[in-house]
């Protein structure tokens, strides 16, 4: 019997949810998902998705959940109830929302007490620049240097190449785009070869090629002649291909 807890997921965003469970008994992640948006009619339905997808992932290959740690989302308490898996209220989440109504107590006269007292460790700061936020800056930094010149891609004759764009803001509105050229990654093949071939082999490569990838957000709307839009974009500008 397996107990679970959901230790990530990021509902909010607009586009992506991504979801992981962690094995609480053996402290090892067994089951990452990732759903887009447009695959469960928005972003508010990925939490769901993204546990039902695990489970029945879990089930498929043999597992017996025994229980489920998450937050207080009301379609995942009933998702849960129907499906008969004992479901546990993570304390982090009730903790935090404690912890705020205090600290607004706090503020109150003669209730000083409730106020939250950190413990400052002067390491902390420098573990967690050089652990996660460094590599990063220097993966960016290399990328940009690389890629930043890049030119407009041409067509096959010649001809400045643009693609459509579909901004939010414009709620279906197409515009154009002008299209770069493809960026390169020189600068990781060592770390690659470093990585993939000297460290461990990559023994998942096959269940990853069975991964099902939706179509773009952009994909619900109409596309329009492409030209049209190019035509405009450039007579709105008053100035010839970027």
């Amino acid at each position: 019997m397996y107990i679970l807890k959901i230790i990530t997921f990021e509902g909010h965003c607009a586009k992506f949810g991504r979801y992981t469970i962690m094995d609480m008994r053996s402290n090892t992640v067994i089951v990452l998902q990732l759903v887009q948006s447009n695959e469960v009619g928005g972003s508010y339905h990925m939490e769901k998705e993204c546990l039902k997808r695990s489970v029945a992932l879990l089930e498929e290959r043999g597992v017996t959940i025994d229980s489920i740690v998450t937050d207080r989302h009301p379609q995942i308490q009933k998702f849960l109830r129907e499906d008969n898996i004992t479901h546990y209220y993570d304390v982090w989440h009730m903790e935090k929302g404690l912890s705020k109504k205090l600290s607004k107590i706090s503020q109150n006269k003669e209730c000083e007490k409730l106020i939250f007292w950190n413990v400052y460790n002067v390491f902390s700061i420098l573990f967690s620049i050089l652990l996660f936020f460094l590599p990063r800056l220097y993966l960016a930094a290399l990328h940009f240097n690389e890629n930043a010149d890049r030119p407009q891609a041409t067509t096959s004759a010649g001809e400045p190449l643009f693609r459509l764009h579909f901004p939010k803001w414009k709620k279906g509105e197409c515009t154009a785009k002008p299209v770069k050229e493809q960026p390169t990654f020189h600068y990781v093949d060592e770390i690659l070869d470093l990585v993939f071939e000297k460290v461990f082999t990559d023994p998942y490569a096959d269940e990853v090629l069975k991964i099902s990838i939706p179509e773009d957000l952009s994909a619900q709307f109409e596309r329009p002649d492409k030209k049209e839009v190019i035509d405009h974009y450039v007579t709105r500008f008053s100035q010839g291909p970027v």
